[in-house]
């Protein structure tokens, strides 16, 4: 589900590393910056509270800071353009969330202990993984012990938050993590940045150009605040930060109007699944179970219509209506939560854009993290999408209560299908690759929810249950 592709304000990118979930290189039209924990980002990076259909992939981008300083300049006759960028290379090790099974409270004070010293940080990591694992366990053997009592969307819903709370305790573990080495760090080399090397690029003519001495570098608080964490848990960002940029007040008539827009949109989206994909769905498990492959494939094509419709509705409640009225009650500034995916080059560039609060903690805590390690840009890509796989598996499998793990091998499909897109991409064009990325989405969902339906239903109801849900007669022997 790295230290770096946090989002800002500013108009300029710094790229380290490339290639991480999602995608390869860096494909957004925006800039993304790391802002270690101790350090007030101008603006942190959007995250949504969906996780379900986030596809929790995303490529390297960058790990260093970029800080521009002004420079005192003393010029003849020409004006001289001086940009002194300081990089900051933490050393960010790979550790795993610390948050006890108190809650979130628990996890801050948890790591406040660690912080201080008190408590080995080897056993509180060991606590925390054991918290995260609670988090993630417990929602799947509830729903399995309740049985038909919880229905599909309920547990969809479950799994959901669940998962949520995990990124989140996750990032916030793994920032405090980090802050408590640069705070080491800072206490033996108190005049010295953490690890800064300062390069100066002048453009001049006939100049003398002078910079002030670097400022001793600030250190990160001891104990992390609670308020901190209660207020991560609530804003719609997966990547913790010290501070967020905040709106001076709620403005309740947006409030009013996206309470509203939600309402419709949910009720719009049910009676498409209901009136719309259900039929066409229950038409093709027919051919499905009879094996008749080219009416499948022609029907395939008839539903990727009325599935990329209900696709788009989704689309549209999670990122214009949930998180615009999350962010609004929360006062969150940073609203960017999805680029221009709809005309992306490759699926590289789309895993990168549609969904930037997952494609931003996949960078920061996952795949940045692994190359540091030592790992390959591959093998850590590959790792963060068996990540991601893990998780699309996790909010379809367990509310079905039937493990098929077609979610999680379409996630590891995504490595090979997004270097072809990009292959195509270079060879016939951007619009050849942008079809090859509209033929995935058009192709690969309708046959994921086709062939969970159909396993749905037999595993559920038998033969006689999938022949019932498809309205189809089949034979005694049918499996």
């Amino acid at each position: 589900m790295s230290c770096s592709g946090i989002r800002t304000s500013s108009g300029r990118e710094e790229e380290e590393e490339e290639g991480g979930g999602g995608g390869g290189r860096e494909g957004g039209r925006g800039e993304e910056r790391a802002f270690p924990i101790g350090h007030t980002p101008p603006i942190a990076t959007a995250a949504t509270a969906d996780t379900a259909t986030a596809t929790a992939t995303a490529t390297a981008t960058a790990t260093t800071t970029a800080t521009t300083t002004t420079t005192t300049t003393t010029t003849t006759t020409t004006t001289t353009t001086t940009t002194t960028t300081t990089h900051h290379h933490h050393h960010h090790h790979h550790h795993h969330h610390h948050h006890h099974p108190a809650g979130p409270v628990g996890c801050s004070n948890a790591v406040s202990v660690c912080f201080q010293g008190r408590v080995p940080e080897a056993d509180g990591v060991k606590a925390h993984l054991v918290n995260l694992l609670w988090h993630v366990s417990y929602p799947v053997v509830g729903i399995w012990l309740a049985g038909d009592a919880i229905s599909i969307l309920a547990g969809v819903i479950v799994c959901q938050l669940n998962a949520i709370v995990f990124l989140k305790m996750w990032s916030f573990v793994q920032a405090c993590c980090w802050a408590r080495e640069r705070r080491r760090h800072l206490q033996q080399h108190p005049q010295q940045p953490n690890h800064h090397h300062t390069t100066t690029t002048t453009t001049t003519t006939t100049t003398t150009t002078t910079t002030p001495p670097p400022q001793p570098p600030q250190q990160p608080p001891q104990r992390q605040r609670v308020g901190n964490l209660a207020y991560f848990t609530f804003a719609p960002t997966l990547c913790y930060e010290m501070d967020y940029p905040r709106n001076p007040a709620i403005n309740w008539r947006r409030v009013a109007l996206r309470g509203t827009l939600l309402l419709a949109v949910f009720v719009l989206h049910m009676c498409v699944v209901q009136q719309v994909l259900v039929p066409s769905y229950r038409a093709v498990l027919g051919p499905l179970a009879r094996g008749e492959w080219s009416v499948l494939a022609e029907r395939l094509c008839k539903i990727a219509i009325p599935n990329n419709l209900v696709w788009l509705v989704f689309f549209y409640q999670m990122f214009h209506v949930n998180m615009i009225l999350v962010s609004e009650l929360t006062r969150f500034a940073d609203r960017r939560s999805y680029e221009s995916w709809w005309d992306s080059e490759d699926l590289n560039v789309f895993w990168r854009r549609w969904n930037l609060p997952v494609h931003h903690w996949c960078v920061r805590h996952l795949y940045l993290p692994l190359l540091r390690r030592g790992y390959s840009k591959t093998a850590a890509k590959w790792a963060t999408f068996v990540f991601s796989g893990v998780f699309h598996e996790y909010l379809v499998s367990p509310p079905l209560r039937v493990f098929r793990l077609y979610a999680f091998a379409g996630m590891l499909a995504q490595v090979p299908l997004g270097d072809l897109s990009e292959w195509v991409c270079r060879r016939l064009g951007p619009r050849w690759g942008n079809a090859v990325v509209w033929f995935s989405l058009c192709v690969g969902q309708p046959l994921s929810v086709v062939l969970y339906s159909r396993d749905y239903a037999l595993a559920h109801g038998g033969p006689a249950g999938l022949a019932a849900y498809a309205r189809i007669d089949l034979p005694a022997t049918s499996p």
